[in-house]
């Protein structure tokens, strides 16, 4: 007789840090920027956040609004 054990897998799942996003490169006037594909967000290349996308355009004022968000 052949004896079964039943064995208990657990799924650990990694830690995700919630500030973390998925960006892309976009090139804006010669420079490399990080876009954040589903909030529009422009950051410089340290991961500092400095503005919005805008159509094409970089709204650099945009820095001073994200506070109230």
């Amino acid at each position: 007789m052949v004896e079964e054990k039943v064995v208990e897998e657990k799924v650990v799942e990694e830690d995700v840090d919630d500030d973390e996003v998925a960006v892309v490169e976009y090139k804006y006037k010669g420079t490399t920027y990080l876009l954040d594909p589903d909030s529009n967000k422009i950051y410089n290349m340290d991961q500092e956040f400095v503005g919005k996308l805008e159509g094409k355009k970089i709204n650099f004022d945009a820095i001073d609004s994200d506070d109230e968000e």
